[in-house]
């Protein structure tokens, strides 16, 4: 990923690109869960018979804790999902991502699958939030986690530019008869060819690393795009689908694989 913010063109030859390589290297990385001894534990009663005094005793409790870590230092590895979440998440008030344990399991990864079908799927996962750093909303944190206009002008436009052609490709997709909104879902979808672009290239790497150099034959390069896609696997009724068009600012599943893959020339040429 360093590697690759070193090497895009419309980043320039300005200030920009050294910031960022900045920030890519203090990205704070917590992978399976919180450390053990960080979590704080708070008793209350709970009633077999009164659901709404049990409701708004844990509401108390959740409360008393965000209270806790008021005037204390920010603190990176403090989690807001659990070790069983099936997510993962980048946090740009703290430039972190979190990567829970339940991600490192089929079909996300497997330590008996082969290297191609763990990038595709595992390893997108993880670049795609190291992408929300520099997408449409990651972009205006700076490598302190400062919000601020911290890229020159001229990068801005292009980024611009680049992103446009990204929205307008998603709003060209419908889902149950619902067009899809490109600017509404931007942030994700550029994340998403993040994901896929830089965990690719990153197997690649990987293929050489270990093989004497040797590249990466097409049915790897197919099954790591086949493993991309399949995390996006889901069924919807029409109805489900179009509230999710609406509300939602990630692109259905379907966009999600295609809409990536369909943009990436080695997609191209491996099938």
């Amino acid at each position: 990923f360093v590697a690759r913010i070193g090497e895009v063109p419309w980043l320039g030859c300005g200030g920009a690109r050294g910031r960022a390589l900045e920030k890519a290297r203090r990205v704070h990385l917590n992978i399976g869960c919180q450390p053990l001894g960080d979590y704080l534990v708070f008793d209350f009663p709970v009633s077999r018979h009164d659901y709404f005094a049990n409701a708004r005793r844990a509401y108390q409790v959740r409360l008393l804790k965000v209270l806790h870590y008021v005037d204390t230092p920010v603190d990176r590895r403090k989690w807001s999902m659990l070790a069983t979440t099936v997510n993962a998440a980048y946090d740009n008030g703290l430039n972190a991502i979190f990567v829970p344990a339940a991600m490192m399991q089929a079909p996300f990864y497997g330590a008996g699958s082969p290297s191609a079908r763990n990038f595709g799927a595992l390893g997108a996962v993880v670049a795609h939030e190291l992408t929300h750093g520099f997408d449409s909303i990651g972009r205006r944190f700076d490598q302190d986690r400062e919000l601020k206009d911290w890229w020159d002008p001229e990068v801005v436009r292009r980024f611009e530019s680049k992103a446009r052609c990204i929205s307008q490709l998603y709003s060209g997709f419908a889902e149950g008869g619902e067009p899809l909104d490109g600017n509404h879902t931007l942030a994700e979808n550029i994340a998403d060819f993040g994901g896929v672009d830089i965990s690719y290239d990153a197997f690649l790497q990987w293929h050489r690393d270990r093989h004497a150099g040797q590249e990466a034959p097409d049915s790897d390069r197919r099954l790591f795009f086949v493993s991309f896609a399949q995390m996006w696997c889901s069924k919807l009724r029409p109805e489900a689908a179009r509230m999710h068009v609406r509300q939602d600012a990630h692109s259905p599943g379907v966009f999600r694989a295609n809409g990536a893959a369909s943009q990436h020339s080695d997609f191209a040429l491996a099938f």
